[in-house]
């Protein structure tokens, strides 16, 4: 009987292993993800890890311990290092350095609505990748100005974040030192930014090959809005369009896939990622942003992600935003 058992136990660990296996190859295949032996046998370690931590978070979610539940994705085989050098690229000290440039938020006296989406009112562009480069900032930045395009003319117009990347002298390329008033500051000095169909993006730095005859939109500075007020974020949500947010996306947020994102360890002053909030609502007697992120139409909720909202200013939603003022 001894005997029985431990030839159970030992399929039963085989038949474990195997399956393991099979996922790790499908998530391979899935993503287009090759590696030599050596390297590949870390980054099978990383994914059996996250895959652990989705499922335990998963079965909290099953029993609403939490709001939200998450997903392995493209990037539950990256180290640590390679999430920081290639998702997070908002720098925040360069940010304070800017937004004492800009016009103040002047708050509406008017009616606000309980809820309000941007994309369903056609002000925002189809979700974005930014891939390997860490320039979160270029993409809460061309958002925002798209968005104001769209008010102030109303036409839609993909921006070049390319054009940001390559010419912005304050921001860094790909490495973790932009951020959108910079961006802003950019477009207004130099008269413009670029169609992204004329200035297609590479997620690499290159020289600047701006053109004038391919301006897609013309800024005159920026308006900041005051840190960390979720009510007057929602006031400027409401009446000004898509607004550009920066976030800390530590933790699970990498792994986000539905429901309303809530993470209390989160610090609402290390801002590490841009994004753009383009409305908000209640779903479940729960307040959220809806937010726009540029880590493709696989990450959330199709490339967005419902953020709670009213709940102490969640991983910093409300602690930094702003959006640029357009030049007719």
């Amino acid at each position: 009987m001894i005997f029985v058992s431990v030839v159970l136990i030992a399929g039963v660990s085989a038949m474990s292993i195997d399956l393991l296996q099979d996922e790790w190859n499908t998530f391979k295949l899935k993503h287009g993800k090759k590696y030599d032996p050596l390297e590949e046998h870390h980054r099978k370690q990383v994914f059996l890890y996250n895959k652990h931590i989705v499922e335990e978070h998963n079965q909290r979610y099953l029993r609403g311990e939490t709001t939200y539940y998450m997903r392995i994705n493209e990037f539950s085989d990256y180290f640590d290092t390679e999430i920081n050098n290639s998702l997070y690229g908002f720098n925040i000290t360069d940010y304070l350095l800017h937004v004492d440039k800009g016009a103040t938020f002047i708050r509406p006296t008017d009616y606000i609505p309980e809820e309000i989406n941007w994309e369903h009112r056609g002000a925002v562009t189809p979700v974005k990748n930014q891939r390997g480069c860490a320039c979160c900032w270029a993409f809460s930045a061309t958002g925002a100005l798209e968005g104001q395009v769209f008010l102030s003319k109303n036409v839609l117009v993909s921006l070049s974040e390319q054009n940001l990347v390559d010419c912005d002298s304050r921001g860094d390329g790909c490495s973790s030192s932009g951020n959108m008033l910079s961006a802003f500051a950019y477009v207004s000095q130099n008269q413009g930014i670029d169609r992204e169909d004329a200035y297609p993006y590479y997620a690499r730095k290159q020289q600047c090959a701006f053109k004038n005859v391919t301006v897609g939109a013309r800024s005159a500075g920026f308006t900041a809005i005051m840190f960390g007020n979720e009510l007057i974020l929602k006031e400027a949500v409401a009446t000004r369009g898509p607004i550009s947010i920066a976030f800390h996306a530590m933790h699970s947020f990498r792994t986000y896939k539905g429901g309303i994102y809530y993470e209390d360890r989160c610090n609402a002053n290390n801002l590490n990622h841009a994004m753009l909030v383009v409305g908000y609502g209640r779903e479940r007697n729960q307040d959220y942003w809806l937010v726009k992120n540029s880590w493709g139409t696989g990450w959330g909720l199709k490339g967005y992600a419902k953020v709670a909202r009213n709940r102490g200013n969640n991983c910093g939603i409300a602690t930094i935003a702003s959006y640029p003022n357009i030049k007719l």
